[in-house]
């Protein structure tokens, strides 16, 4: 058998694993939470978001955890079915490969895994304007979002949005990781990392990827002209001028006698 603390370790990195496909997909906004707590068992909601802000391998007694794993499992199961049978249709009844992509599931289709083996539009004709890969696109949105000067270096996201903006970014644009961190400023992986694992609204704000991050993705929501969120907007008059601290939170305090 395993050591024990491998096996721990292998339990936490699963668990981190199971939160942030959780994220991803709910960003999608292609099902409501409450609907996906629903889908993974019923499981209630206060369960859901003890799981969420748990670290670690106790999250194996957490109901969330083996919910979600099996509706992925399924997911990623039925994806793969239709797949398969979307080839196979293509060879006998010659189906556009438009169509075969409307047949893959959302959780497929956001993935930055296959984002390069999406099928082109068939809508373009062999003598119209060629349509820009993926990664040609994302490359002009970095250079576009470069030349945004923001109105301030201030935070205003926490920590625990800014992952998820990034993670459904990175889902929705469909790029891999690297690209996301490269057009950050070039994130170390190692920062990107520590800072995905810690979870709370000030937990990683200290890791260099926390400002980094909210900074390009400011950049890219100013370019494409999205309106500020109300909890944005509640940050600032809250916060004021200054944002969130990126500073190391204090865990000790010394106390003197006289």
């Amino acid at each position: 058998p395993a050591p024990l603390a491998w096996r721990e370790a292998r339990q936490e990195e699963q668990i981190l694993q199971t939160g942030r496909r959780i994220t991803i997909f709910l960003a999608t906004k292609e099902m409501t939470q409450n609907e996906f707590l629903r889908q993974i068992g019923g499981v209630n909601s206060n369960s859901f978001a003890r799981f969420m802000k748990l670290k670690g391998e106790s999250g194996y007694d957490n109901g969330t955890y083996w919910g979600a794993k099996e509706f992925f499992q399924k997911r990623d199961a039925d994806a793969k079915a239709a797949k398969a049978a979307s080839k196979s249709s293509n060879k006998s009844a010659n189906t556009t490969p438009a169509k075969a992509a409307t047949s893959a599931s959302v959780a497929e289709f956001f993935s930055p895994a296959t984002a390069k083996k999406r099928p082109a539009d068939s809508s373009c004709s062999p003598g119209g304007p060629a349509k820009k890969s993926k990664g040609a696109a994302f490359d002009e949105l970095v250079d576009q979002a470069r030349g945004v000067d923001l109105p301030t270096e201030a935070i205003f996201d926490n920590c625990d949005e800014v992952r998820m903006k990034a993670l459904a970014f990175i889902a929705a644009e469909g790029v891999t990781t690297a690209a996301f961190l490269r057009a950050c400023g070039n994130i170390n992986s190692n920062s990107w990392n520590r800072f995905l694992s810690t979870k709370g609204p000030t937990k990683g704000r200290q890791i260099e990827a926390y400002p980094k991050a909210y900074r390009f993705l400011e950049k890219v929501r100013i370019l494409r002209g999205q309106p500020k969120t109300k909890k944005r907007i509640n940050a600032e008059a809250k916060e004021g001028p200054d944002g969130y601290s990126t500073e190391r939170e204090r865990t000790h305090m010394w106390v003197l006698g006289f």
